[in-house]
């Protein structure tokens, strides 16, 4: 996408590398502590969501709204991208375009509210034959969540009013 997007739009491309480069050094950064603040959990994020937009351009909207308190709060590294990446993959083989991915993030009543969402369904179109995932990126996310925060947690996946949501509560987050 970025190497098309050099040919049409020089400053988008510029724009869509340094997005790259921003994630690459998120990801590529040694292993340190389990959790970061979610303040560099959404910058990651961000990055990644550039790089989606050059490549879906108008077919994807996308809405983060995040508190200052929340910001603040520890999560697993690398915690959102599998869910934003798993809710564009089957957002984009279930909603009506645009797709809308939103990711909002609070603090109520003490603990982190934290939600990705996209506006498909869990039910895959008939038409669709390819294979569905292997359900890897949520395990590995319950499992991790179940290490670094063992009985302080909750995590569900559901579908309400025509979206699908990921929901994680972190206990005692601030």
């Amino acid at each position: 996408s970025i190497a098309d997007l050099v040919q049409e739009d020089a400053k988008h491309a510029v724009r869509a590398l340094r997005s790259l480069m921003a994630y690459l050094r998120y990801a590529l950064q040694p292993a340190g502590l389990p959790t970061v603040p979610l303040s560099e959990e959404i910058k990651t994020v961000e990055s990644y969501l550039t790089i989606e937009k050059v490549r879906f351009e108008e077919r994807l909207t996308v809405t983060v709204e995040t508190t200052p308190e929340a910001d603040n709060v520890y999560v697993p590294g690398f915690m959102l991208q599998p869910l934003v990446e798993n809710a564009i993959k089957y957002g984009m083989r279930t909603s009506p375009m645009p797709l809308e991915i939103g990711i909002h993030a609070a603090i109520v009543a003490g603990a982190l509210h934290l939600e990705v969402y996209n506006s498909g369904s869990l039910a895959v179109p008939e038409h669709i034959t390819k294979p569905e995932g292997t359900g890897t990126g949520l395990r590995n996310i319950r499992e991790r969540l179940q290490v670094l925060f063992p009985g302080r947690h909750e995590f569900s996946l559901l579908e309400e009013s025509g979206k699908v949501y990921v929901r994680i509560v972190l206990y005692s987050a601030q």
